[in-house]
């Protein structure tokens, strides 16, 4: 069920941000983000390698039929293809 064309909801309680305090706030995100991305590399890294890069690398998928590499050949004959 649709509301009503002139149905408009009640006026907000609380008033919108004003362009200063909506710009200290975008600040204070950036600032935030900046250490905790600081703080993450700090403490993600192993053997030289950063944790965090690595876990955002999706993974190939292992032994899929249909899939490419040597599990897909031996998993099941192409379409179309007869056996003996």
């Amino acid at each position: 069920m649709f509301p009503a064309i002139h149905d408009m909801p009640p006026p907000r309680a609380a008033a919108t941000l004003d362009p200063v305090q909506l710009q200290q706030a975008t600040e204070d995100l950036i600032a935030e983000r900046n250490h905790l991305t600081a703080e993450a590399q700090g403490s993600g890294q192993k053997n030289g390698v950063n944790a965090s890069a690595n876990a955002a690398r999706p993974q190939p998928a292992k032994n899929q039929i249909g899939g490419n590499g040597p599990a897909a050949a031996d998993a099941a004959p192409a379409a179309g293809t007869e056996t003996k």
